[in-house]
């Protein structure tokens, strides 16, 4: 025998032995795992809460930003123009910033996660930031309804 089969068979005398011990003590392992989620389920839950906030306010901050990038870069008459070129100038003058922004929060990356994205202008008018950036494909995946064909069986009566 190689060593590598000694140690799969070893693994798999383990995992056996482990599932014959549920089987037979079934009770106390349903008791162990009860124990382990009522302690560990609070945690789980607090951690996937605290992430999901992270992630919104993180998403929020990133849309903002790409919006108010792409109403200044292509001087599109937007509310608070002025603001935000005040912004734009601050924020993009940092070099640090703006190279944590392209890298996390690019053209691309924010285009495919927000194909639908659209700046409204001061007269109403709604632009698509897709159509900004052409270069740029929106989705990850466009499905064609074209290339299905229909089925007709050849049936002879």
């Amino acid at each position: 025998m190689t060593k590598k089969l000694k140690k799969q068979l070893t693994e798999l005398i383990i995992f056996a032995g482990i599932v014959l011990w549920c089987v037979f003590n079934y009770k106390l392992f349903f008791d162990f795992i009860n124990f382990i989620l009522k302690l560990a389920m609070p945690i789980i839950v607090g951690i996937a809460i605290a992430f999901m906030l992270f992630d919104i306010i993180i998403t929020g901050v990133a849309e903002e930003l790409f919006l108010m990038r792409m109403a200044v870069e292509h001087n599109i008459d937007i509310k608070n123009k002025e603001v935000a070129e005040s912004m734009y100038e601050k924020i993009y003058g940092n070099p640090k910033a703006v190279a944590i922004i392209d890298k996390f929060w690019g053209n691309k990356r924010m285009i495919l996660t927000f194909p639908n994205i659209t700046l409204r202008t001061k007269a109403g008018e709604i632009v698509h930031i897709r159509d900004l950036l052409p270069d740029i494909k929106p989705y990850f995946f466009k499905f064609e309804v074209n290339r299905i064909k229909k089925f007709t069986p050849n049936i002879d009566i």
